[in-house]
């Protein structure tokens, strides 16, 4: 043990080559300066090839190392295989094995899980990335969960977070703001943006998909309100709809809502077209009505629909109004003072910019 007490003694750089004992060897050539190993346990610094555990505040691979990094800076020049665990831990080339700190970086490729608050890959990834920003050069294969997931190739696996980015999305993306080029799974988000839909649909308060997407503006007649005006906005079989509902006799009986819908076709200008619908009027002490519409559109004119269908509609009054009175219905039935179950009719053009 003569070498470890004279490197704590005088702190000073040994010129060295490793033996299994961590014995030196002496060699004073300029040249040789690539083999010098530094160990005191305060600052760790070894050479290309010299793979022995390093553990101590800052631990430094000069070039490629395997083994493991115990630390608060742990940094290997080229390629890592093992563990670094510390407040930074950094890698020039590929990495295999797991990071976890609060910054973990691989410069290449990345083989296993990446733990803290910022998560990078250089270039393709396979494993997990867990943390608050997780950021990918390449493809990832395998979950990552934090408030941004960013990938700049295919995303092959779930991405759960507040904003999921990938060129591809092959599996899932669950935030508030997730976009891709090309979907081959599901979206779930308050926004949702894609280019092309290979496989699988988006779902969300907004949906926009710029190949293959549905966008539509409809006016109609409804058995609530004589004028109704609607934007619909997502994928032929899935979308979202935002409706203006408007009443000339009174402001306050005006509403607006949001609906969800389905365009199935039945020929080549006949389709049906499922919509739920729930609104609520703009007057102090709102009424609340929900309606299910199965209708058939017809198509009449390139872009240009005719939609007519039978409704369903439950009319609720919040405090101790009355529940809102239909502009028409073909009977109904009151279950109490505050609520009313009515049959109406909706009739509707409607133009397809998609």
């Amino acid at each position: 043990m003569r070498w470890m007490n004279h490197l704590a003694a005088t702190m000073l750089v040994a010129t060295t080559t490793v033996s299994p004992g961590l014995t030196r060897a002496a060699d004073s050539e300029a040249g040789a300066e690539d083999s010098v190993i530094v160990y005191t346990f305060v600052i760790n610094s070894v050479s290309d090839g010299v793979d022995i555990p390093l553990i101590g505040f800052v631990n430094i691979g000069r070039g490629s190392h395997r083994g493991a990094h115990i630390g608060f800076v742990n940094s290997s020049a080229g390629a890592f295989q093992g563990v670094q665990v510390g407040f930074v831990n950094t890698a020039g080339l590929d990495v295999t094995g797991v990071q976890a700190g609060f910054i973990n970086i691989a410069g290449g490729q990345g083989r296993g899980p990446q733990v803290g608050f910022v998560n990078s890959t250089g270039g393709d990834g396979r494993g997990a990335q867990v943390g608050f920003l997780n950021s990918t050069g390449g493809s990832f294969r395998g979950p990552k969960i934090g408030f941004v997931n960013t990938t700049s190739g295919p995303a092959l696996g779930p991405n759960v977070g507040f904003v999921n980015t990938a060129t591809d999305a092959v599996g899932l993306q669950v935030g508030f703001i997730n976009a891709t080029r090309t979907l081959r799974g599901v979206q779930l988000g308050f926004v949702n943006s894609v280019e092309s839909i290979e496989g699988g649909f988006p779902l969300g308060f907004v949906s926009v998909v710029r190949q293959g997407g549905y966008r539509a503006f409809e006016l109609a007649v409804t058995e609530t309100h004589p004028l109704s005006a609607s934007f619909k906005l997502g994928i032929p079989w899935i979308y979202t709809s935002f409706v203006l509902a408007l009443d000339p006799g009174t402001i306050r009986r005006s509403a607006s809502g949001l609906g969800i819908g389905s365009v199935v076709p039945l020929t080549d200008t006949v389709y049906f077209n499922p919509e739920i619908q729930s609104s609520t009027t703009f007057e102090v002490g709102n009424r609340q009505f929900v309606s299910l519409t199965p209708a058939v559109g017809f198509r009449v004119a390139p872009r240009l629909d005719l939609v007519a269908g039978p409704s369903v509609v439950w009319s609720y009054s919040h405090g101790n109004r009355e529940p809102l009175s239909p502009w028409f219905q073909f009977g109904g039935w009151s279950p109490n003072e505050r609520q009313e179950i009515f049959v109406g009719f909706k009739l509707a053009l409607r133009v397809t910019t998609s």
